[in-house]
């Protein structure tokens, strides 16, 4: 009965939750002195930087991939003549291997797939282990062996925000940072702009669609970009102009003009920027304010007056009039412009959010079932304890099924977003 009373002792938030081993940093952790992060609004205070068990589990997980797949290379370097049929754990892991290439990298990278191999494996194998470390119950087992002295050993490193956070921000880093490095690439290249498929543009037929109507696309840095498409930039303006490309791309090309249409003269233009500096700096303006300022609060309606400002002045210089159609282009270009950047930042912030869940509310609907056993006396122990038991067993076996589930669906998700941000043209 005491076996049973250490397993279930605790409330089930205590088998998911971070416990503290001791103390990183003889300070308190706050390196900018605020005391809540500015515009989000969110209370941070001092911070102390602790090692907890999710962080002891995201070593071990760490160090699982540092010792496997270094031995798993050598077996294959090792072979000599004939490859031997891998067996064993070896058979396992290679089949794992192949299923995320050929599976969930190829079909959406291609030809790009190797590049981005190193990290889609590692991202696949860490949170995996991370789950199934988190599956096995070191704290009641250790928790048994030393009658209750060691406690809180163990857990689920990708059960904690701050891990799941990790691993967003790597995904977020290696998807635009790949985005911007093969637009810089094209744009040194001379192939910015080709879709590697057959496109036929009237006017790129004439010399004249390389100035400032480059293929039909008389757009900004997109079309400054074209204007040495086919001779290339050198690296320095390829870099300079790489980013801005990139961003440009998030959005429908509305200021690319299919009917012949002329420049605006100057003296329209100079009408033209504060028109559209007014319009979209007061349409963010209210929006933001009506729709952020429970986020973000009373910052929220001076973010999208500056938003809105930096999108007027590049309308101003892009639009071909001041029409009708003009406005409501723009006003559209920059709804689509603002929710695409907004959804490059929350892509990520979704696959933090999945990960964590899942993997938390697994560990509380098990640690919350088996907490009524010991509860529960005489007959009605055995009627209640043997369907809660059986349960258990049932979860637990879904659980290990959602513990290779999500690996795989940040990996597929990440890939994804990744396959876009390679293809910006499209």
């Amino acid at each position: 009965m005491l076996s049973a009373w250490i397993l279930a002792s605790g409330s089930p938030e205590d088998h998911v939750l971070p416990h503290k081993y001791f103390q990183l940093l003889p300070f308190n952790f706050n390196p900018f002195g605020w005391d809540s992060i500015p515009i989000l609004n969110i209370h941070f205070g001092q911070k102390t930087s602790d090692f907890t068990n999710h962080l002891l589990m995201t070593l071990v997980a760490a160090g699982l991939c540092w010792l496997i797949f270094p031995w798993l290379a050598r077996q294959y370097a090792g072979q000599r003549g004939t490859p031997q049929a891998p067996r064993g754990a070896q058979n396992l892991l290679e089949a794992l291997l192949e299923f995320v290439r050929k599976g969930v990298a190829e079909p959406v990278l291609g030809p790009k797939t190797d590049a981005f191999m190193p990290y889609l494996w590692t991202t696949f194998f860490f949170i995996l282990f991370c789950n199934l470390l988190g599956m096995i119950p070191l704290d009641a087992i250790f928790g048994l062996i030393t009658a209750g002295t060691i406690t809180h050993l163990g857990g689920t490193a990708t059960g904690n925000l701050a891990v799941t956070a990790g691993l967003a921000l790597c995904a977020f880093f290696t998807i635009h940072i790949s985005g911007t490095r093969e637009v810089y690439r094209n744009l040194v290249a001379g192939t910015y702009g080709h879709h590697g498929h057959e496109e036929h543009h009237d006017e790129a037929a004439d010399g004249a669609g390389h100035g400032a109507e480059p293929h039909g696309h008389g757009h900004g840095a997109h079309g400054a970009a074209h204007a040495h498409a086919h001779a290339g930039m050198d690296a320095t303006q390829a870099a300079v102009w790489a980013l801005p490309n990139y961003l440009w791309n998030f959005a429908p090309h509305v200021f690319a003009s299919h009917a012949p249409r002329e420049v605006p003269a100057s003296g329209l233009r100079l009408v033209m920027v504060p028109c559209y500096v007014a319009l979209l700096g007061a349409l963010l303006y209210y929006g933001f304010a009506i729709g952020l300022e429970s986020i973000i609060g009373n910052a929220a309606g001076a973010v999208g007056l500056v938003v809105g400002i930096a999108f007027g002045l590049v309308a101003g210089f892009l639009a071909k009039g001041l029409g009708p159609g003009d406005l409501a282009d723009t006003v559209m270009w920059a709804i689509l412009l603002l929710l695409e950047l907004l959804g490059a930042v929350i892509k990520p912030f979704a696959l933090m959010i999945r990960l964590f869940a899942n993997m938390v509310a697994g560990h509380i609907v098990l640690a919350s079932i088996l907490a009524l056993a010991p509860l529960i006396t005489g007959l009605a122990a055995f009627l209640m304890g043997l369907p809660a038991v059986l349960g258990c067993v049932a979860l637990s076996c879904l659980e290990l099924f959602v513990a290779f589930l999500q690996a795989y669906i940040f990996t597929f998700l990440s890939t994804l977003f990744i396959g876009m941000s390679v293809s910006p043209e499209h």
